[in-house]
C-alpha cells in the first residue's frame, strides 16, 4: 500500500513556528486564494518558499518519527500547484524518496466550480514531469459516481492503478466546518 502525505500549508496552524508569509496575524494558514496572491509578489516569494519549504521538512519528519514511509505527495487546497513550486520542493521530496505526485487532471472537474483545479494541473503537467515526478491516473468520484458500482466502474475505465480520492465523514458535517470547503 502506498502512503502519501497531505501537505497542509493552507487553513491550519503550522508545525513551524516564527513564520512572515505563511501565516495571518493569528498564527494560521492563509487560504489558498490568499497564497496565491502573496505567491504573486516577486518581495514575498522567495520567504514563502523557504517557510514553505521548513514546513514541508516539519511534517515528513513527524511521519517519518512514526515510522510511516510517504510515497506519494499532495496538498490541501492542491496548493501545491501554484505555478513553479514544485522546482523549490523538489529536493526534499527527492530525499525521501517521494517521485509521485497527484496531479488532478479529471476532465470532470472543467465543468464546476473545481475547474481552476484542473487547468493548474494541466499548466503544471510538463512541468512536473521535466522535473521528475510521476502522476497516476486520476478520478473525483461525485456522489453520484458513489452511489452507482457500474458508473463508478466506467468512469475508471480501463485505467490501471488509478488514484480516487474521496473525502470521507459518518455524517454530513459541512455547517460544522472551520474552513470554508468548498469540496
Amino acid at each position: 500500500m502506498e502512503i502519501g502525505l497531505f501537505f497542509i500549508f493552507s487553513y491550519a496552524k503550522p508545525l513551524g513556528k516564527n513564520f512572515r508569509w505563511l501565516v495571518n496575524g493569528s498564527g494560521e494558514m492563509h487560504s489558498a486564494g490568499k497564497l496565491m496572491l502573496l505567491w504573486q509578489l516577486p518581495w514575498v516569494r522567495a520567504t514563502l518558499v523557504a517557510e514553505i519549504q521548513k514546513e514541508l521538512c516539519l511534517q515528513l519528519d513527524r511521519l517519518k518519527a512514526a515510522g510511516i514511509s510517504v510515497t506519494y505527495f499532495d496538498s490541501h487546497h492542491h496548493t501545491h500547484l501554484l505555478p513553479g513550486l514544485m522546482k523549490h520542493l523538489k529536493p526534499t521530496l527527492f530525499m525521501h524518496g517521494i517521485r509521485t505526485v497527484r496531479l488532478p487532471l479529471d476532465p470532470g472537474l472543467k465543468g464546476t466550480h473545481q475547474a481552476p483545479v484542473y487547468w493548474l494541473a494541466k499548466w503544471n503537467q510538463k512541468a512536473f514531469k521535466k522535473l521528475g515526478f510521476r502522476s497516476l491516473p486520476f478520478v473525483y468520484p461525485g456522489l453520484e459516481d458513489l452511489s452507482d458500482p457500474q458508473r463508478l466502474k466506467e468512469r475508471l475505465g480501463n485505467q490501471k492503478d488509478p488514484e480516487v480520492i474521496v473525502h470521507p465523514a459518518k455524517r454530513m458535517d459541512f455547517d460544522e466546518l472551520e474552513v470554508p470547503d468548498g469540496y
